[in-house]
């Protein structure tokens, strides 16, 4: 072996294992970034928020009015409620006019609908629905922006959107209406956990 095979050899120092393991995590997190960009591209999200069982979402424009019931993804706009929402991690960036990401909830209420928000809960025209009493803090103790108890009768071009499954959901209970000009998409479960869906 020679004097300049024995330099290089010598100039190369072994990885060590926090420089390995960050190199993997780049190539991780790189990866899962490609992969979740082609999967919106082709209308697929990936739900990684409690308020709906996590997984994979299939996503499809809304051609016509839309369905109490239906799942859909919709752009928060600049309001106060959302503003918080930022700020506390409840909502992350993304790609709406706002700079918020979009949100995945269940419409529960449309236009003409009866609401009543009361101690127990939401009701939509009677009906009691299932983990929709607001909170009045969140998991850190502090407070959360609560829609007022009492009767609302659900304005045109708007609708209400309450997850049932997961109580702790940042949704109409905090924020009220949401209007129909802000749901971009709605969304099916194709792969996710648990077998409610």
């Amino acid at each position: 072996m020679n004097n300049e095979d024995e330099r290089s050899r010598a100039g190369r120092l072994p990885l060590t294992i926090s420089q390995t393991f960050g190199a993997a995590a780049i190539l991780c997190a790189a990866a899962l970034g490609i992969c979740v960009h082609f999967a919106r591209e082709h209308g697929y999200v990936i739900n990684t928020t409690p308020s709906l069982p996590r997984g994979l979402w299939q996503t499809t424009p809304i051609h016509g009015p839309v369905r109490r019931g239906e799942i859909v993804l919709l752009c928060p706009l600049k309001t106060e409620a959302f503003i918080l929402a930022y700020h506390r991690g409840y909502l992350g960036a993304g790609d709406c006019p706002s700079g918020f990401e979009r949100m995945q909830k269940p419409i529960v209420a449309l236009p003409g609908d009866k609401v009543q928000v009361s101690v127990q809960g939401i009701t939509v025209n009677g009906q009691w629905l299932r983990n929709s009493a607001s909170l009045a803090t969140d998991t850190r103790n502090r407070p959360l922006p609560v829609m007022p108890h009492g009767a609302y009768t659900v304005a045109p071009d708007t609708v209400w959107v309450v997850s049932t499954f997961n109580h702790l959901s940042y949704d109409s209970r905090y924020f009220g209406p949401v209007p129909l000009s802000d749901i971009k998409s709605s969304a099916r479960p194709i792969f996710v956990e648990g077998d409610q869906w």
